[in-house]
């Protein structure tokens, strides 16, 4: 596969699909399992960003909204520090490490977004 952000992790949850989804068929059609859409899944909510945010955490919230999943999680700052998990297995890890994450570089920070809509409170 051609390179993707900085290492490539986040591919194919945020990835477009034409760059991930021919090696990823090719592997499953090997392995007799299924390639065709399973459960259609309804377009990510519009949610308003957080204001505000730096440039770096403007990129990331736009890419946390487009990420197809419920299992994500957006912490961020008054400040307009961030941080965004959208790779973990169930969404209270997602909240946990997404907080971690922030706490650890910005100290102050709340979630403020999880899954498709805005963190309660």
């Amino acid at each position: 596969m051609p390179p993707f952000g900085v290492d490539g992790h986040a591919i194919v949850p945020m990835g477009p699909a034409e760059v991930w989804w021919p090696a990823v068929e090719s592997f499953l059609k090997r392995l007799r399992l299924p390639t065709s859409v399973a459960v259609e899944l309804s377009p990510p909510a519009a949610i308003p960003a957080p204001t505000p945010l730096n440039a770096a955490c403007t990129g990331y919230f736009d890419a946390y909204v487009k990420a197809w999943t419920d299992v994500k999680a957006y912490a961020w700052n008054r400040e307009g520090h961030c941080s965004s998990v959208t790779t973990e297995r169930t969404i209270e890890e997602a909240k946990s490490e997404a907080l971690r994450q922030c706490v650890a570089a910005w100290k102050e920070c709340s979630l403020y977004a999880v899954g498709q809509a805005l963190a309660p409170g």
